[in-house]
């Protein structure tokens, strides 16, 4: 196999451009109550991955956090980041 071309389990761009297009119209029509679902259980994400940032943020003991000021943030950001990423899942 040559290294300059791509692996042959790769789709070409427009091949990727119809895969895309085939989902966002399948996703668009979806039945309300599927989408009221969806809806809920994302925001049910968003809720626990914001609650477990401020109580993994807020544990860090006093002493840390003046060491090292941008790690509750980082926490914060990680924990959060999380909870996203389990909404585009």
């Amino acid at each position: 196999m040559d290294i300059h071309s791509p692996p042959s389990d790769m789709l070409s761009g427009l091949q990727l451009e119809d895969a895309v297009l085939f989902n966002a119209v399948r996703k668009a029509s979806n039945p309300p109550d599927k989408l009221l679902f969806l809806g809920f259980v994302a925001g049910l994400w968003v809720g626990l991955s914001g609650i477990a940032a401020i109580n993994a943020a807020g544990g860090i003991p006093e002493e840390v956090r003046h060491q090292w000021l941008l790690l509750p943030k980082f926490v914060m950001g990680a924990f959060f980041a999380f909870g996203q990423s389990r909404i585009a899942f």
